[in-house]
C-alpha cells in the first residue's frame, strides 16, 4: 500500500487554508538521526524545515518551565502555606457553625494533609474554574464550607477518595445547617422545571 501524504492533509487543507506545507518534507526518518536519504537530524536539516512549516499547538518543555514560572509570579510568587493556628481557626470556626452537631463525627485532616489538598486543588481544578482567589486566600477568613469542598476537590485530584467523599458530605452538610430547606422553595413534582 502506497501512502500518500497528500490524502492525509484534508483537515489541514479545510481547518488551515494558509498553512503551506510541502509533502516532500513531511516524510518521517526511518531511523532515530537518519532520515531516509541519509542525512543526518541536524536542527538545519529537513527538521527544522518541518517546524517551520507547522504551527506550534503544545508548547515545548521549556515553554512549559518558562509558562509555569511565569504563573508562579502571577499568583505573587506565593506558595502555599498553611500554619497550625489556620488549621485550628478552621477546625474552630466549622464546629461554631455546626448547629446540630451534624458533622461531629468528621475526622478533621492535619495540616500536612490540608496543605497537600489544598495545593493539589489549586494546582489541578483552579486553572480550569477559577472560582477562589489563590493570591488572597486565607482559610481562617474563608468559609469552612468553601474550605471543606476544595478539600474534597483537592481529594479527588490525589487519589484520596475516601477524604474526598467524606469533605463533600460534611460541606453538604454545614451548607444544609446554614441553609435549611425551608428558606429553598420545596421540589414537588409540579414545579421540578
Amino acid at each position: 500500500m502506497d501512502l500518500n501524504v497528500d490524502d492525509l492533509m484534508f483537515l489541514e487543507d479545510s481547518l488551515f487554508p494558509d498553512f503551506h506545507y510541502d509533502t516532500n518534507k513531511l516524510i518521517p526518518p526511518l531511523h532515530q538521526g537518519h532520515y531516509a536519504n541519509g542525512e543526518d537530524n541536524t536542527p538545519s536539516g529537513p527538521r527544522q524545515i518541518l517546524l517551520s512549516c507547522t504551527r506550534q499547538v503544545t508548547p515545548s518543555p521549556e515553554e512549559c518551565n518558562q509558562q509555569s514560572h511565569q504563573q508562579a509570579q502571577n499568583v505573587g510568587g506565593r506558595v502555599l502555606r498553611l500554619p497550625q493556628e489556620d488549621v485550628n481557626t478552621f477546625e474552630k470556626n466549622t464546629l461554631d457553625i455546626d448547629n446540630y452537631g451534624l458533622i461531629s463525627n468528621f475526622i478533621f485532616p492535619s495540616r500536612i494533609r490540608m496543605t497537600r489538598l489544598l495545593s493539589a486543588y489549586f494546582e489541578y481544578f483552579d486553572p480550569h474554574a477559577p472560582i477562589v482567589h489563590r493570591a488572597s486566600f486565607d482559610v481562617q477568613k474563608s468559609h469552612p464550607a468553601l474550605v471543606l469542598a476544595m478539600l474534597a476537590i483537592g481529594g479527588l485530584h490525589v487519589s484520596e477518595r475516601e477524604f474526598a467523599v467524606l469533605a463533600y458530605e460534611a460541606c453538604s452538610k454545614l451548607l444544609y445547617n446554614v441553609y435549611p430547606p425551608t428558606l429553598v422553595h420545596p421540589r414537588t413534582p409540579t414545579n421540578m422545571c
